[in-house]
């Protein structure tokens, strides 16, 4: 039998530091954007994707792909911000 493997991430930080703050604040489903797990992945992806690829050897049209949606999102949510 095939065993299902998983990789689990576990962040603890002080409510007092910005850390804490930004995971309260995730923790709320600012703009509809999910749960904080599907928020915390979406952030990682939108950062490390292309560099990930990258490093898997992937290239190409591909790798120009994921990095220009990497871009648009990164843009996207950066305008909340403005």
């Amino acid at each position: 039998m095939k065993q299902r493997q998983q990789v689990i991430l576990s962040i603890k930080r002080s409510v007092g530091t910005i850390d804490g703050q930004i995971i309260n604040y995730l923790l709320s489903s600012p703009f509809d954007l999910g749960n904080l797990p599907k928020i915390v992945m979406l952030t990682l992806k939108e950062h490390w994707l292309p560099f990930t690829i990258s490093a898997d050897s992937v290239d190409g049209e591909e790798l120009r792909q994921k990095a220009i949606w990497s871009i648009k999102q990164f843009c996207c949510t950066s305008s909340f911000d403005s």
